[in-house]
């Protein structure tokens, strides 16, 4: 009987152990999935704010930047099979999953004012003064059981106006920020033959002719329509005697041709 009794309490024993160590992992594997689930879903919030369409549908018309503070945000379209909007308070992963902030800070650099290419809610592009901003994004989640998670940072480039409304994305280099950077300014409304580029903090050059050679770009002695000719010098093409001591120079004078904008 009593080794009987001991038997059976070893068993018990070994059986709790086993029972421990079988909760343990699982409770593990629920861990690396939830990581899993939470990794996937800041990957989606991420690529629909560093994506400029999706991002200013997001942002659009948000105060920015909030000082000190930030601004709890939405995106809507859900996620996966879920249509409600991405928020605090949204679940996901079968409801195991909370977001408990999701909201957008100044991150502190050097604002930049500049002129963008702004489309606005009906699709019209026009070029506006801007002041660009690094925003920060904070997301953090928690698990329905009240235990959170660090919290997940990234950062986007925002246009925000003289009222101080996020206006536009600038996550994507495009054509606007190519003329930026040439010095130009984007004209969305350029008539067929202009430039997109126009001028802006530098000129634009139309040839130049003179001291008898013409403008490539005119084929003659001329500007180009909507250029201006400026005396660029004169060449001197030879000396012509005045008597036995004496002999002038002869200069031929040449032009170049500019278009610049004269007003911001």
């Amino acid at each position: 009987m009593v080794s009987t009794l001991i038997a059976v309490a070893i068993g018990a024993i070994v059986a709790a152990l086993v029972a421990q160590v079988i909760t343990e992992a699982v409770g593990g594997q629920r861990a690396i999935i939830d990581r899993d689930e939470m990794s996937e879903f800041t990957l989606y919030v991420k690529s629909v704010l560093t994506n400029d369409p999706s991002c200013i549908r997001s942002l659009r018309g948000l105060t920015f930047p909030v000082t000190p503070g930030e601004t709890e945000f939405e995106i809507g379209g859900g996620y996966q099979d879920l249509v409600a909007p991405i928020k605090k308070d949204f679940e996901f992963a079968a409801k195991k999953l909370i977001v408990s902030k999701l909201a957008i800070s100044n991150k502190g650099l050097d604002p930049v004012a500049m002129n963008a290419s702004v489309t606005d809610a009906a699709g019209t592009v026009t070029v506006q003064p801007v002041t660009r901003y690094m925003a920060r994004i904070q997301l953090d989640l928690k698990h329905i059981n009240g235990s959170g998670y660090r919290p997940r940072y990234f950062e986007i480039p925002v246009h925000v106006d003289a009222a101080n409304r996020i206006v536009s994305c600038n996550n994507e280099f495009n054509i606007s920020d190519a003329c930026d950077a040439l010095g130009f300014e984007y004209n969305p409304a350029a008539a067929p033959g202009e430039p997109l580029c126009q001028p802006s903090k530098a000129c634009m050059s139309g040839g130049s002719y003179g001291c008898g050679y013409t403008n490539p770009a005119t084929g003659g002695f001329s500007c180009p329509a909507g250029f201006t000719e400026y005396a660029a010098g004169a060449h001197n093409i030879g000396a012509v005697s005045c008597g036995k001591w004496c002999c002038r120079p002869t200069h031929c004078p040449t032009f170049h041709c500019l278009k610049c904008k004269t007003s911001p």
